[in-house]
C-alpha cells in the first residue's frame, strides 16, 4: 500500500510540474505546490511538514517571499524531479521543502564557519520573548547572530526573512531582477 502510495505522488507531482500554468512564474509555481501539499495533507503529516519546513512554507506569502532570481529553471523542474523515483513519502517532503526553502530565502554572501563553502541565509527567529533577524546555513543547521556569534537563545520558529524583514533590521539588499 504504501509503495503504491508514494507511486501516485510521484506521478501526480511530476504530471502537476508539467503544466504550463504552474511552471509560467516562481509565484505560480510556489502556489501551485503548496496547493498540491495541502490537497494530500493526508499523506504529508505534521511531523512530515515540521521535519521538512513544510509547516513554515505552507504560510508564506510568495508575492512577499520568492526571492528575485531563485536558481531555477521552471520549464526543467518535471525533468528534474521526474529523474527521482522517491520511496517514502518523506523523501518526497524533502525533496520539496528545499526547493521551496531555496526560493524564499535571502543568501547573506557569508560563509558558514562550520561547512565553509556554504553561503549563510538570513531568518528570522521568533521566540516566546522578541523576533531577531539571524543567519543560518541550509547545509549543517548553524544558526548565529548577525554579529557572529553562535545562537544561543534556545528553541525559535525559523521563518525565512522577507526583503521588508530585512529593511525592518536596517540591511539593503540590492535588487537583481
Amino acid at each position: 500500500m504504501r509503495k503504491y502510495i508514494i507511486t501516485k505522488l510521484n506521478e501526480e507531482f511530476i504530471e502537476l510540474l508539467k503544466k504550463p500554468e504552474v511552471t509560467h512564474d516562481y509565484c505560480s509555481y510556489y502556489s501551485a505546490i503548496v496547493n498540491w501539499i495541502k490537497q494530500n495533507k493526508k499523506y504529508f503529516n505534521e511531523n512530515i511538514l515540521k521535519n521538512n519546513k513544510l509547516d513554515v512554507l505552507l504560510k508564506l506569502d510568495p508575492k512577499i517571499y520568492i526571492i528575485d532570481n531563485p536558481e531555477i529553471i521552471l520549464s526543467m523542474e518535471a525533468e528534474r524531479v521526474g529523474k527521482i523515483k522517491h520511496d517514502k513519502v518523506d523523501t518526497l517532503a524533502m525533496i520539496i521543502g528545499d526547493n521551496l526553502w531555496n526560493m524564499v530565502t535571502i543568501s547573506s554572501g557569508k560563509d558558514c564557519p562550520i561547512c565553509r563553502y556554504n553561503e549563510l541565509r538570513y531568518v528570522i527567529a521568533q521566540t516566546e520573548k522578541e523576533r531577531k533577524l539571524v543567519l543560518e546555513c541550509e547545509n549543517c543547521g548553524w544558526c548565529e547572530y548577525m554579529d557572529g556569534n553562535k545562537w544561543s537563545d534556545g528553541i525559535a520558529e525559523w521563518i525565512p526573512a522577507s526583503k521588508n524583514d530585512l529593511e525592518e533590521f536596517g540591511i539593503k539588499i540590492p535588487s537583481t531582477k
